[in-house]
């Protein structure tokens, strides 16, 4: 309902992520423990309001070892690594040539924030890990108004229309609104380019 906490969460995430991946007690978790660090970075501004956040990480950094296709894409000296953790509604699918992966569900009813309801209310950020590869096209990031009138492969169909990502986002945006979507719609479009190349 309001941008303040989004635009501190948008100065602070970034120092937290930094912090929590060179400690070592958190340095494996260190997505789940950013945005923990980041409900409490609210502190009374987040008493009474709850926050939606996806946190998305790119990294060339080494694989967790319980990644079962590791193996495989190591052959091929694919590195590039997605970690993505999410609190609240929102969600995230991950579109392939030919199919959609959904990496989160978007059905956390707790979010950033809310910090009233300590401690019966503590944020549980969902959590996912794959491997990017050359069949990897576009990863879409939405709030829940997107999604409550699209499905992913709704998103599919769409995002293959428009070359350019914020012309895409903006299509996406349109039609969400064409079928009743109101209220903030938030959305963001990542393509990627030369996942099988040595190029960062």
């Amino acid at each position: 309902s309001n941008n303040s906490l989004p635009n501190l969460l948008v100065k602070a995430i970034p120092k937290i992520l930094l912090e929590e991946r060179t400690v070592k007690e958190t340095a494996n978790d260190y997505m789940k423990y950013t945005l923990l660090s980041a409900h409490r970075e609210l502190k009374q501004q987040g008493q009474k309001a709850g926050v939606t956040a996806t946190l998305c990480h790119i990294s060339r950094t080494k694989v967790s070892s319980d990644v079962a296709t590791y193996q495989a894409y190591q052959a091929n000296g694919r590195k590039f690594v997605l970690r993505i953790a999410t609190v609240g509604e929102g969600s995230a699918i991950l579109i392939r040539q030919n199919n959609v992966v959904k990496l989160t569900s978007g059905n956390a009813k707790t979010k950033i924030g809310c910090s009233f309801n300590y401690p019966i209310v503590v944020p549980d950020p969902e959590y996912n890990e794959i491997i990017l590869g050359d069949q990897d096209e576009y990863l879409i990031i939405a709030n829940k108004k997107l999604w409550d009138v699209m499905t992913p492969n709704d998103v599919l169909v769409e995002i293959r229309k428009e070359e350019n990502v914020l012309l895409a986002a903006k299509r996406l945006q349109d039609v969400a609104q064409s079928f009743g979507a109101e209220e903030n719609l938030s959305i963001i479009v990542i393509k990627f380019n030369n996942l099988g190349t040595d190029i960062d």
